[in-house]
């Protein structure tokens, strides 16, 4: 990821940001796209580098979706590992994105 470089899909800007009611993840992938919105409802430690969070995900104009994440941790950076909706499919498992077969984004942290 290229912290100076505009948003875009294979180049996503994450903010984490306190709100009223919790902690929100924005996903900015460029203008062409609508931001998703993440708040986390529960989050815990799995082991020194995965982390399972519980989150209220918001795409643009659709109702709230719980979803469950977990997350490996290490070096300033962050890749999804596995996305579940909430009594539904899978999205990401081992890092893989289900239907599509590309891994996940390695996030890092800028600033």
């Amino acid at each position: 990821m290229d912290c100076a470089a505009k948003a875009t899909p294979s180049n996503p800007h994450v903010s984490v940001k306190e709100e009223t009611g919790g902690i929100v993840e924005t996903h900015d992938l460029g203008p062409d796209y609508a931001a998703n919105r993440y708040r986390v409802t529960e989050a815990k430690g799995l082991s020194p580098t995965r982390v399972s969070v519980d989150v209220s995900f918001q795409a643009a104009d659709r109702a709230a979706q719980p979803q469950q994440l977990v997350f490996a941790v290490r070096d300033d950076t962050r890749r999804t590992l596995f996305t579940r909706v909430d009594d539904g499919p899978v999205r990401v498992k081992n890092g893989v994105v289900v239907g599509y077969g590309t891994k996940t984004p390695r996030l890092k942290k800028c600033g």
